[in-house]
């Protein structure tokens, strides 16, 4: 059984290419990105095996990093309203 992850809240994001000890917070693959409106959702699984992450970022912010599906990113959570449901 996986849990999903849900934040409520402003992620830090960066690519996971840069050497160890770059960046801190949870490893996860972008799974999918899709654009709603004014906004991007990505879905990322986590690299630890528990579970995923769904997050929404303006669509300005999404074109400037231009992240893409199966790219490893660092993120890092902040301040946090999460809600989690089991997944079967």
């Amino acid at each position: 059984m996986l849990s999903r992850f849900f934040a409520r809240t402003a992620l830090a994001l960066a690519l996971a290419g840069a050497g160890p000890g770059q960046h801190s917070g949870l490893l996860a693959r972008l799974r999918d990105k899709r654009s709603v409106g004014a906004v991007v959702r990505l879905t990322l699984v986590r690299e630890d095996g528990e579970g995923l992450i769904e997050a929404e970022l303006s669509r300005e912010r999404c074109e400037a990093e231009r992240w893409r599906e199966g790219e490893l990113v660092w993120v890092r959570p902040n301040r946090v309203q999460s809600f989690e449901r089991s997944v079967h």
